[in-house]
């Protein structure tokens, strides 16, 4: 009997054979059907990895290479002999597929290449940030129907989003319709419902666009006009007053303004004789007024003869 190492993976056939392989084509250190097997000088046979990965294990301990069933002292190189008759035998044997469900049998030669299509194989979605594995008869379904990582194109902005994301676009979505808050029946993308609840939105409570005629009336948009047309004659009285008012308040700025002319006038007027007297006072001759007579000397010749003018 071998040494039961355990010390790696075990290298033989891993496999489902329909029928049972015989004791003498089983590795004497794993136990499982012999894959590229060896026969020693003693005539015993091993996976060739097996009886290599035994060797390593004693050139480690720095004893010498022995056979593992009868230890035995073995020449790595002059001892041990590729198997091939064996390796055809196994070879030769049927093998069902490893996966669940299936049904495959064939020769372990060929499994790789029935493993590649078997639709029961485990295989890796192809869909980014997706390591789940699922069976190649259900990928398709995964992919494009369960999978939280498929791209999904949302409706209203068509912008390409996995599914596991999609919620959360939804809430912040722009183009997302939503109701108006005023609860009027149509729907509106996210971006534009305010302007509609500002400018159109029929039951949005608006002020009357008299309001800067003391007209403090809120209604409805959709009931303004009616509230118009309903105080007209209110209006027409407000405008009146208004009106009137404003004509009043020309009139009385009018009235300020002319006052203020005429008190402009005076000023002046005042100002130019206070000018005049300054002007006058100014002029002196010999320490005393110079006043200046028009016609003097025409008056002076009257008086000499008396009171006649030549």
């Amino acid at each position: 009997m071998a040494e039961a190492s355990g010390r790696h993976s075990p290298s033989g056939h891993d496999e489902d054979f329909v029928s049972e392989v015989e004791d003498d084509f089983q590795c004497l250190i794993c136990h499982l059907p012999l894959k590229d097997p060896v026969q020693t000088r003693c005539g015993h046979r091993f996976c060739k990895e097996c009886l290599e990965e035994h060797f390593r294990w004693q050139e480690i301990g720095r004893v010498p290479l022995t056979c593992p069933a009868d230890r035995d002292g073995l020449d790595r190189n002059q001892e041990i002999f590729p198997d091939k008759a064996t390796e055809r035998k196994i070879l030769s044997l049927t093998i069902r597929c490893p996966n669940n469900g299936c049904e495959w049998t064939g020769k372990p030669t060929n499994k790789k290449v029935h493993l590649e299509s078997c639709p029961f194989q485990q295989v890796a979605c192809a869909n980014k940030n997706c390591h789940e594995k699922v069976q190649r008869n259900h990928l398709t379904h995964h992919e494009n129907n369960v999978c939280p990582w498929r791209i999904l194109q949302f409706t209203y902005c068509t912008e390409p989003h996995p599914d596991c994301i999609m919620q959360g676009h939804i809430r912040q979505c722009s183009k997302f319709p939503v109701a108006c808050p005023n609860s009027c029946d149509p729907i509106y993308p996210f971006d534009s419902v305010s302007n509609h609840t500002k400018d159109e939105c029929p039951l949005t409570i608006i002020s009357c666009p008299y309001a800067g005629m003391d007209c403090n009336t809120k209604v409805q948009r959709q009931e303004m006009e009616y509230h118009l047309e309903s105080a007209t004659r209110i209006y027409l009285a407000l405008l009146c007053i208004k009106l009137n008012n404003t004509e009043d308040m020309l009139n009385k700025t009018e009235y300020e303004l002319n006052t203020t002319k005429a008190l402009l006038n005076e000023t002046r007027v005042e100002l130019k004789n206070a000018m005049a007297l300054l002007e006058l006072s100014s002029v002196k001759h010999n320490n005393a007024f110079l006043w200046r007579i028009d016609s003097f000397s025409d008056m002076l010749k009257e008086t000499k003869n008396g009171g006649k003018r030549e």
